[in-house]
């Protein structure tokens, strides 16, 4: 094959390394069938692997190979595997780790993970593979003081790159994982151990990944290149002398005619019934041979895999529901569909479908809805449940329970959904059908968090004290306001509040804040028997929160309130607001409606 292999168990393996460490170091490779077929077409890759101190065969294609050429290894090393004995010592013997590779941030996640899972195991340093210059990391390999590198960067680039600086990081193990970080850092997740038994790793990340499948069709080109390499006497060992065996004599068993041609007849017939299943559901699984139609599912939250593949079925996408299901559970597909309504295709094949249907697809249908001004939170919570966005107790939930990184939400103490009260953003969204509770409600908070500028939070600790003060301020007047005189309002409410002495004795007396607690028309009655710290009858001062989620025009007007000394205001027939700066002159209007 060209490429000579280690022929060694995975604890030899190991043993192997940590003899290498006290010695002088060097470079791990661990190719697979993949790898060595490479050799073929990529120049100097055979010798590089030649150079390694340690070369280990990470798949069963190698183990075949080496069985039909003669020279049968002891079995598979793979290289996760290798990792994971090698750390072990290495936590044992103090010996540092330096992880190099995969995008930003997976080596630092990987460091995490592998010190939970390996106590002791010193972790000094990692960098992503994403770097344009060697020259700076190999200088920050050293400087980290590490005795092992993993090196991931993909085959065969890791390996050319470990050959190439081998020399600079002399007295180092240097050992090539591939992807192998992101398994570490539980971003991908690895072949259920039966699989991997049976050595059918391969099968499994085809049926995770089907656009694989140009990729394994390497598999047989090897197996062939094999084959014929035997046929030549190529890389061949000497066949092992046999014993002279004298053949037994059988006896012959008496059969009809057509007993014979049957049976042929039989097994064709099977065979050809098999291969043409195995057609169909390679068909199915790779979206070849299907009539194009395309079709809008709606994924429910509870919905179960086969329920999902029923409906799949159903629509013409998939044409086998048994086989879905079955990719489902050796992908782990259900953990990567989330609620919602996508539209797919029979273009799409099994890896695409469950793609589809995940969080972040283009697939995934939307939906346009506004918020009103003055909506309290039950009402946005309970117009995104009919709209198909979200859950409503959902959506509660989460308003109560998930800490969101805000800070005009820092001292608001979580367990009650009122908290966001005043907060959600009114505007109008595009939401997904089926968006997450955390989403959905983050959108709107973000909305408010850069509609309230920095200069506006510092103007509303010096008119109203808090920025939470002056969410409530600008609720009620939402509520108050007749569309043309929020300022108006502001200035009654800011008077009330600033001159305790005044008629008003500092209630502010405003029956939209009763309405927030009671849902239901305020009567005179509810002043005196309404026992809440939203009645601004009977408690002084503002109320407890946000009685609604107050548009921009009102937050406005909270900050900037008109000069006057109006403390009370009455609507008249038409709807719009009078204001008056006493009792009497209030009480002689309202009269005089009565009236009129």
């Amino acid at each position: 094959m060209g490429v000579r292999f280690d022929d060694v168990t995975l604890p030899e393996a190991v043993e192997r390394a940590m003899a290498l460490l006290e010695d002088y170091g060097g470079y791990v490779v661990t190719p697979n069938s993949e790898i060595v077929y490479a050799c073929r077409g990529t120049e100097g890759l055979a010798d590089v692997l030649g150079a390694a101190a340690l070369t280990l065969p990470d798949g069963i294609g190698v183990v075949y190979a080496s069985k039909i050429l003669g020279r049968p290894l002891k079995g598979k090393v793979a290289g996760i595997d290798f990792a994971a004995g090698l750390m072990e010592r290495m936590a044992e013997s103090g010996k540092k780790l330096f992880l190099l590779g995969a995008k930003p941030g997976v080596a630092e996640k990987a460091a995490e993970k592998l010190r939970e899972k390996y106590p002791g195991l010193c972790i000094c340093g990692t960098h992503d593979g994403y770097f344009k210059e060697d020259a700076p990391v190999v200088e920050e390999i050293n400087a980290s003081g590490a005795d092992v590198v993993f090196v991931c960067l993909g085959a065969p680039k890791q390996e050319f790159w470990m050959a190439a600086h081998r020399e600079e990081l002399r007295g180092k193990l240097l050992v090539g994982l591939g992807g192998s970080l992101d398994v570490f850092a539980g971003l991908v997740q690895r072949a259920p151990e039966t699989f991997r038994k049976l050595g059918l790793e391969w099968f499994y990340r085809l049926l995770r990944e089907p656009s694989r499948f140009g990729r394994m069709l390497r598999l047989p080109l090897f197996l062939l290149w094999v084959i014929a390499a035997r046929i030549k006497g190529e890389d061949q060992m000497p066949e092992k002398p046999r014993k002279e065996t004298r053949p037994k004599k059988r006896r012959r068993r008496r059969s009809g005619a057509l007993g014979a041609p049957l049976y042929v007849i039989f097994v064709l017939s099977v065979s050809l019934v098999l291969a043409f299943l195995s057609w169909r559901g390679i068909c199915d699984v790779f979206a070849l041979d299907k009539e194009y139609t395309t079709a809008v599912v709606t994924v429910e939250k509870d919905e179960s895999m086969g329920e999902i593949a029923s409906m799949l079925k159903d629509e013409g996408i998939i044409r086998h529901r048994w086989l879905f299901r079955l990719y489902a559970s050796v992908s782990g597909a259900r953990d990567k569909i989330t609620a919602g309504a996508y539209e797919l295709n029979t273009d799409m094949d099994y890896h695409a479908i469950v793609t589809s249907m995940g969080e972040k697809s283009s697939t995934r249908q939307t939906i346009m809805v506004t918020i009103p001004e003055g909506y309290t939170m039950e009402q946005i919570f309970r117009l995104l449940d009919s709209k198909g966005v979200c859950d409503y107790d959902n959506l509660m939930e989460t308003a109560a329970e998930h800490d969101y990184n805000f800070s005009f939400l820092k001292d608001l103490p979580l367990g009650d959904a009122t908290r966001l009260e005043g907060y959600l953003f009114p505007d109008t969204y595009e939401f997904y059908l089926g968006e997450q509770a955390l989403y959905a409600i983050n959108r709107m908070l973000v909305n408010f968090d850069a509609k309230v500028t920095d200069d506006m939070r510092e103007k509303a600790v010096d008119i109203a004290g808090s920025v939470h003060n002056l969410v409530i301020i600008a609720s009620m007047i939402e509520k108050e306001t007749d569309g043309e005189d929020q300022q108006n309002i502001a200035s009654v409410i800011y008077n009330r509040l600033n001159n305790p002495t005044s008629e008003t004795a500092g209630f502010l007396q405003i029956d939209a804040t009763l309405y927030y607690v009671t849902g239901r028309l305020v009567t005179q009655e509810d002043y005196e028997t309404v026992d809440s710290p939203y009645n601004t009858y009977l408690y002084k001062g503002l109320p407890a929160g946000p009685i609604s989620n107050p548009g921009m025009a009102s937050i406005y007007a909270a900050l900037n309130p008109a000069s006057t000394k109006y403390y009370y205001y009455a609507l008249d027939k038409e709807g719009t607001h009078h204001f008056f700066k006493t009792y009497a002159e209030h009480s002689a209007f309202v009269a005089s409606l009565g009236n009129g």
